[in-house]
């Protein structure tokens, strides 16, 4: 589990930015174009941290049409607002399972072999423009397979325990992060926790204010 607190207090701690997501939140899907601008310019000292949240708990159940309905009108006031790139087809040629986690194990079991971005921008594009459904087990390991992760192993590590705890462990930081939605970010220096104003269209916003913490 990633602390977000110390009992070290005799020097200054590591300024972290925790990215609090979900890699089939389509709002995190939306934010995807700025946040890469606000990491490519983060100040040296700052470490950035991704942790899943969990959006939709495991289920293998069809996603009720209210559901469908409103994920569809989601994905365009998205687009329209932020003229992010949604393949619409996506409702017609799947089943879609209002289920979450596999795809948040996923990204952990990739984690472990530093392909943690890569499962990311896989899961991302294989949903929103190639209407694939992360939900599904069988999806995740062609994901795995073509970041370069075995088959086998993958599947092996997406059901183990530790990767489980993994999954409850980064759920519990975003808790303490006070996330309230996907997606949040949180500087936390010296053990004080400041929440960033989150601007989907500019990064300068963003970056201006994280450096005012940091420069206390």
């Amino acid at each position: 589990m990633i602390s977000i607190e110390s009992n070290n207090h005799s020097d200054a701690q590591p300024a972290k930015l925790f990215h609090i997501h979900d890699p089939m939140c389509s709002w995190c899907w939306g934010f995807k174009p700025t946040l890469e601008l606000l990491k490519a310019q983060l100040p040296p000292e700052v470490t950035f941290v991704n942790i899943v949240g969990g959006l939709a708990a495991d289920s293998q159940e069809p996603m009720s049409n209210e559901m469908k309905q409103y994920l569809q009108q989601t994905w365009k006031t998205i687009a329209s607002q932020l003229g992010t790139t949604f393949n619409h087809n996506y409702w017609d040629e799947n089943t879609p399972i209002r289920s979450t986690y596999p795809a948040c194990r996923a990204v952990l079991v990739a984690k472990e072999y530093d392909k943690e971005q890569a499962m990311i921008n896989a899961i991302q594009a294989g949903y929103y423009l190639h209407c694939k459904n992360p939900s599904l087990t069988e999806q995740l390991a062609e994901f795995a397979n073509d970041i370069d992760i075995t088959r086998s192993i993958f599947l092996d590590r997406l059901q183990s325990p530790e990767i489980e705890q993994a999954l409850q462990q980064d759920i519990n930081t975003s808790q303490q992060l006070q996330a309230q939605g996907f997606p949040s970010l949180r500087l936390v220096k010296n053990n004080q926790l400041h929440a960033i104003t989150l601007d989907y269209k500019n990064a300068e916003a963003m970056l201006t204010e994280i450096v005012e913490i940091l420069q206390g």
